[in-house]
């Protein structure tokens, strides 16, 4: 069976791309988490900020668990002192997370 070369240089190219896409691919989880915490700086400031200070330092007690703070963000709370806190029920779980994370380094 001789090939041609047409079909030499096409199987060149098939092979060259799906080598640079699996390269690509390889690094996008890295490229993920540097996206998540520019979000979570992104939504502190937006919509936390405002509550618990530029530093995390009102209503933020970082000595909770991650799971009490996290059911907190998603769920929503009421302090002690009767404040209430909403609920973010549309803010996925990774990105109440990626939240917690930044308000615990803003306290250090």
């Amino acid at each position: 069976m001789k090939l041609s070369t047409k079909r030499i240089k096409l199987t060149v190219i098939t092979t060259m791309s799906a080598l640079g896409l699996a390269v690509m691919f390889a690094f996008q989880p890295a490229t993920r988490a540097s996206v998540a915490v520019d979000d979570a700086a992104t939504t502190y400031t937006a919509k936390c900020k405002m509550c618990h200070g530029a530093n995390a330092e009102k209503q933020f007690d970082a000595t909770l668990s991650d799971a009490d703070l996290l059911k907190a963000i998603l769920e929503g709370k009421t302090s002690a002192e009767g404040k209430k806190m909403p609920a973010f029920k549309s803010m996925s779980e990774d990105a109440a997370k990626a939240l917690i994370a930044h308000m615990k380094s803003l306290k250090q």
